[in-house]
C-alpha cells in the first residue's frame, strides 16, 4: 500500500471519530492587568452581564464547535461559567488587579459597568496539514452614572494553529490567549474613561 493511501485512510479514520460534547472550565482568577496608582481604590460597581438578544439565532445554546480535519462536526463546546458570567468575572477580577475598588451594591454617586456579550465562540477551522483553533470575544461595555454614559465595543480574535493533530484542549488554549488580548484592551480603556469623565 502506498504511503499516500495509508495516510488518507488514517486521516479519514480520525475524521470520523466522535469526540462528543466538551465542557471547558475556565479559571476566572486571571492576572493580566498591572496595578495602576492613578486608579487605586476608585469605586466602581459591576452590574448586569447578559447575552445579546441575537446571540443564539438558531436556538442552539452552544459556545463552540469542534471539527475534524475534514470539517466534520465531532461535538459541541460549552463554557463553564457561561459567556456573560465568564466575562463579568474576569473583568471584575482584572479591575481589582488594576486597583479599582469593586462595590458590592449599586451607588448612584459612582460609575456602573454593564456588559452585553455579542459573541464568545470557539471553533475549529479544518485543514489537512494544520488545524486552526479560533476563539472570538465580542462585548459591548457601558460605563455610566446618573449624569453620563459611555459605551464601547471590544472585539478580539485569536487563532492557534496546530499541525496534523488536534483536540478540544487547543480551543481552550486559544480562549486563554484571547482573554488576555481582550483584557489588555478593555481595562486600560475603562481606566481612561473613568479618569477623564468620572473622577
Amino acid at each position: 500500500m502506498k504511503l499516500k493511501n495509508l495516510f488518507t485512510i488514517l486521516l479519514l479514520g480520525f475524521s470520523f471519530l466522535k469526540c462528543g460534547d466538551v465542557t471547558i472550565k475556565q479559571n476566572v482568577k486571571t492576572n493580566y492587568s498591572k496595578s495602576n496608582s492613578a486608579i487605586k481604590d476608585l469605586p466602581i460597581f459591576i452590574g448586569e452581564s447578559n447575552d445579546h438578544p441575537d446571540s443564539f439565532p438558531d436556538g442552539l445554546f452552544i459556545d463552540g464547535i469542534f471539527k475534524s480535519q475534514l470539517g466534520i462536526e465531532l461535538g459541541y463546546i460549552y463554557l463553564d461559567p457561561k459567556g456573560p458570567d465568564l466575562i463579568k468575572s474576569v473583568i471584575t477580577n482584572e479591575l481589582q488587579n488594576a486597583g479599582f475598588l469593586i462595590l458590592n451594591s449599586k451607588n448612584p454617586k459612582y460609575p456602573e459597568i454593564r456588559l452585553v456579550v455579542n459573541q464568545i465562540f470557539l471553533e475549529t477551522e479544518p485543514g489537512i496539514f494544520a488545524i486552526g483553533n479560533v476563539s472570538v470575544i465580542d462585548v459591548n461595555i457601558t460605563i455610566s452614572n446618573s449624569k453620563k454614559s459611555f459605551s464601547r465595543r471590544f472585539k478580539s480574535i485569536d487563532e492557534l494553529n496546530m499541525p496534523f493533530f488536534n483536540n478540544p484542549s487547543f480551543l481552550h488554549a486559544s480562549l486563554i490567549y484571547n482573554l488576555e488580548k481582550f483584557i489588555l484592551k478593555v481595562i486600560p480603556e475603562i481606566s481612561d474613561i473613568y479618569l477623564k469623565e468620572f473622577k
